[in-house]
Order: structure tokens, then sequence, then C-alpha cells
């Protein structure tokens, strides 16, 4: 490899568990938010005599505000980072952000991301930056830029998020029949 693909095959590491993290916590935001409109349908038509109509009105104004909350958490959530993942540069600052600390690359990774992107970055001086730049990062352990615990967090944050949902699922699948058979009746009467 040149030490250009290198350099940014060393970076597609902490992108791709940035981007895990980052995917798991939209998961379970949004299957949070989702749950929370249709366990209050569920608790409204339990403690209140709905007619057929109300009913039907309340389930169109969840579904509504489930979508709502899906995109909403979506957009919070980072779901813009998922779709279009950090560039080199991005991902070299991060890292040199998060080891600032102990080894200080002093804008030195971020300098042989820009110099690597020239179609001449990989010949004399911008070479050898580009190479001691790939080795830096390569000495980087993954788990002090994005620890282990934090992907744990973010997958019991999905699990937990997408178990309440299913729970939430399950509680209102009594209303969510009646509403479907109130809505067929209502949109397709001949079929009766």
């Amino acid at each position: 490899l040149s030490p250009r693909d290198r350099l940014h095959s060393l970076l597609d590491a902490p992108r791709r568990r940035w981007r895990r993290v980052a995917a798991l916590r939209v998961i379970g935001f949004a299957a949070f938010s989702a749950a929370l409109p249709i366990l209050a349908l569920a608790t409204l038509a339990a403690l209140l005599p709905l007619s057929d109509r109300s009913l039907l009105v309340l389930a169109f104004v969840t579904i509504a505000t489930v979508l709502a909350a899906a995109v909403l958490a979506g957009r919070t959530g980072g779901w813009g980072r998922i779709v279009h993942p950090l560039s080199d540069r991005q991902v070299a600052r991060f890292i040199e952000e998060r080891t600032a600390g102990t080894d200080p690359m002093h804008d030195e990774l971020v300098s042989a991301v820009d110099a690597a992107a020239h179609p001449d970055g990989t010949h004399g001086l911008k070479a050898l930056l580009v190479s001691t730049a790939a080795r830096r990062v390569q000495s980087v352990p993954l788990e002090s830029l994005i620890a282990t615990a934090t992907m744990r967090r973010a997958a019991l944050g999905a699990l937990g998020g997408s178990a309440i949902l299913a729970l939430s699922l399950f509680v209102a699948r009594d209303v969510a029949g009646r509403a479907f058979e109130s809505a067929w009746v209502t949109f397709f009467p001949g079929s009766l």
C-alpha cells in the first residue's frame, strides 16, 4: 500500500467504530421515542371508553407522532453523520483531540491527511509526512479513541429502547387491532 492508502485505511477503523456507536444510539433513541406515543394510545384506550371513530383518530395521531419521533430521534441522534460518514480530516482531528494529553500530534495528522489529499501528496516531503503520521496512528490503541464501555452502553441503549418498543407494541396489540378493523370498515365499507 502507498502511504496515502495506508493512512486512509488506518483512519477507517475509528470511523467504523464511531459510526457503529452513533447508529446504536440512534436506534435506541428512536425506538424509545416511538414507544411513548404507542404506550399513550394504549393507556388512553384502557382508561377512556373510546368510540371507533375516536380510536381511529387517535391511532392516526399516534402513527404521525411515532413517525415524527423517529425522524426527530434520527436528526438529534446523528443519523446524518451515519449516512454521511466523517471525512479523513474529521477523523484525524478527532484522533488528535483524543490523544492530546498522552502524545500530542499538534496538527501532524490533519496536515498529513491534507497532504495526502493532493495529487502530488505521495512524493518527497509530503510522502514522509504521510508515512510518519501513519506510523503514529498505527500506534494509537483504538480503545483510547472510543472505549469498549462506550460501545457497550450504546448497544445496551439500543437493546433497551427496542425492548421498550416491543413491549409497547405488545401492550397496544388489542387497541391496534380494533383501530385497524375500524379503519378497514371506515375506508372499505363494501368489504363487509
